[in-house]
């Protein structure tokens, strides 16, 4: 994963203390060519070592997508993803004059989610708040 793919707000997995964590930002250091993330004040100084999340069905339901028929995930009204674990993500998008149907085998990170909702939509996607 490269530092250069991330946005503030993504979910990273800190391999020094085996949580996922949010970015609050990222810098450049010219003097040493090299980006650095920032999170919450409290973990800063210990991740060190980070790695991607896996996309998953389980993150999928997190976010709030809704299963149809068994791989079909509600995205909005009219954009839906298809997700199938050996195949990875498929995306149609549908409107008034045209549908578009699109493989997106590249997106296997719950970052890369992130950023393609926020591409999308222009909206952030979030962790649903669990209802009791």
């Amino acid at each position: 994963m490269k530092v250069e793919e991330l946005r503030i707000g993504n979910l990273i997995y800190s391999t020094a203390l085996d949580i996922n964590i949010s970015i609050y930002g990222i810098c450049y250091d010219e003097e040493y060519n090299k980006y650095s993330i920032e999170v919450q004040d409290e973990f800063n100084d210990l991740v060190t070592a980070f790695e991607p999340i896996p996309l998953t069905e389980e993150w999928l339901l997190k976010f709030g997508f809704i299963i149809h028929n068994r791989s079909w995930l509600e995205l909005t009204e009219d954009m839906r993803l298809e997700y199938l674990e050996n195949e990875g993500l498929k995306i149609c998008i549908e409107t008034t004059y045209s549908l578009l149907y699109d493989n997106l085998k590249h997106i296997k990170y719950v970052h890369q989610l992130q950023n393609l909702y926020f591409a999308l939509t222009n909206k952030e996607l979030k962790i649903k708040e669990l209802c009791s």
